[in-house]
């Protein structure tokens, strides 16, 4: 007997880490995308939830890995976050632009005011 016939024949598993990734980053991406301070967090998180998603969507198609359900879920759903960031970002930014516009309006009526004094 040989050595090959002794060890049973081992089935490699499925390896299904990439998307898995792409779910979790989509959803913790979703969570930051929907409060307007942290929309870059979830832009970033979005941006790499495609990124794995597309990863583990080529595993399956290889028949490396089983979760090909799963991968494109978490690309679709990296997708929203990455709506949700850009949304969020354009929130702060407006606020912001907004705040110097009245902090400006503020500062004018302040000097107007102690030049007629």
């Amino acid at each position: 007997m040989t050595q090959e016939q002794d060890t049973p024949s081992r089935t490699r598993e499925p390896r299904n880490g990439f998307g898995i990734t792409a779910l979790v980053l989509a959803f913790v991406g979703l969570v930051f995308g929907l409060v307007p301070l942290t929309g870059f967090i979830g832009f970033t998180l979005g941006v790499l939830a495609v990124l794995f998603g597309f990863l583990g969507w080529g595993r399956a198609r290889r028949g490396v890995a089983t979760n090909k359900t799963m991968s494109v879920i978490g690309g679709l759903l990296g997708g929203c976050a990455i709506a949700l960031g850009i949304w969020g970002m354009s929130v702060v930014f407006g606020a912001f632009d907004e705040l110097g516009e009245d902090l400006d309006r503020i500062s004018a009526g302040v000097e107007r005011e102690a030049g007629e004094l």
